[in-house]
């Protein structure tokens, strides 16, 4: 019956002790997890608004469970103390110990690597890289209002060329001023934008794009019309519209030109690739306090979910060194009762 009992405490206690195991690799692993989501959050602030919470989880995750296993650690700890049972006191001292080595280092690491983080995250936003990515973007876009202004003027200066055209020369003037002008597609629109001509450069186009509703209540107006449509693929174009009066016979009619004026595709790559990092840098800057108070706030959870394993290391290496002093007074407490058959552990 007393064997049983023991084999019973003995299977009790390695469950005991493989599920406290479990239990510590799983919270290192959450630790080591959040380390490499938080590597990934610096690489690419893309991935900030994403992977912080996930990144806090399972912080906060693996911070319960280690606290978990080390209240019961302590509790054992503190147990054994009261009662006096051999080793507890040797234990406590070296868990002492091993805590005390562990903290300092810690510590420093933790303080410097916050300052590394700030100072860093600072240096990212710097001002001369500001005002030229400021300066960058104005350039672009003033470089665009001047494409957009060329191509504006040469619109009205073929509204004025066809201002006493007869109907049956609109198609043939109108082809020649549009190579002429460099537009890719140009059409002549009459009273209530009827199509009166058209002409383009790409023979498989039979058909113009018509008037919008915004171009067509600029041109009831007598106002220009000018545009930048995007046309996919990293494409764009200038679309302009003028209306002007016709006077080629003795009722005066109102007629529109629009025209359509292609984006030198190096142009526009260099435009996109200018408001594309201003846009990245300016979501730089909005995250830039969060991104700090983040990455404080993970390596603050790091250092604890640390030092917790710390302890729990302290824990397993002063048991393990523990234990043969307590099989040691295990097997004589035996001994003295009359057991001559104990055995102790190979340790």
């Amino acid at each position: 019956m007393a064997v049983t009992k023991r084999m019973v405490r003995m299977v009790v206690r390695t469950l005991k002790r493989i599920f406290f195991t479990l239990m510590g690799v799983a919270g290192v692993t959450l630790a080591l997890a959040a380390l490499f989501l938080l590597t990934k959050t610096v690489q690419r602030s893309d991935d900030f608004d994403r992977l912080q919470d996930i990144i806090l989880a399972i912080n906060i995750a693996g911070g319960v469970i280690l606290i978990l296993i080390l209240i019961g650690n302590l509790w054992r700890l503190l147990r054994d103390y009261r009662e006096n049972v051999p080793g507890a006191k040797l234990k406590a001292r070296m868990v002492g110990m091993f805590v005390g080595l562990a903290v300092l280092p810690l510590i420093v690491v933790f303080y410097f690597s916050i300052q590394f983080i700030n100072r860093g995250i600072d240096s990212w936003f710097n001002v001369q890289v500001e005002e030229g990515l400021d300066n960058a973007l104005m350039l672009s876009r003033a470089a665009i209002e001047f494409r957009k202004r060329q191509n504006l003027v040469a619109t009205t200066q073929v509204a004025q060329k066809l201002l006493a055209v007869p109907d049956r020369q609109l198609v043939f003037e109108l082809s020649m001023l549009r190579r002429e002008s460099g537009a890719s597609e140009m059409t002549l629109y009459g009273v209530n934008n009827r199509l009166l001509a058209t002409s383009s450069d790409n023979a498989a186009n039979s058909f113009p794009k018509p008037l919008t509703e915004e171009i067509a209540l600029l041109m009831q107006q007598d106002r220009p019309f000018v545009s930048l449509e995007p046309l996919g693929d990293g494409r764009a174009e200038i679309r302009t519209a003028v209306a002007f009066t016709y006077r080629g016979n003795r009722a005066r009619e109102p007629r529109t030109v629009q025209a359509h004026f292609p984006l030198d595709e190096r142009l526009g790559n260099m435009i996109d690739s200018v408001e594309n990092s201003y846009s990245e840098y300016q979501q730089l800057v909005f995250f830039r306090e969060d991104l700090k108070d983040l990455l404080t706030l993970t390596l603050g959870f790091v250092l604890l979910l640390s030092l917790l394993a710390a302890i729990y290391g302290a824990f397993v290496l002063s048991r393990r060194l523990v234990a043969p002093i307590q099989d040691l007074v295990a097997g004589t407490r035996a001994v003295a009762m009359g057991n001559f058959d104990t055995r102790l552990p190979t340790p």
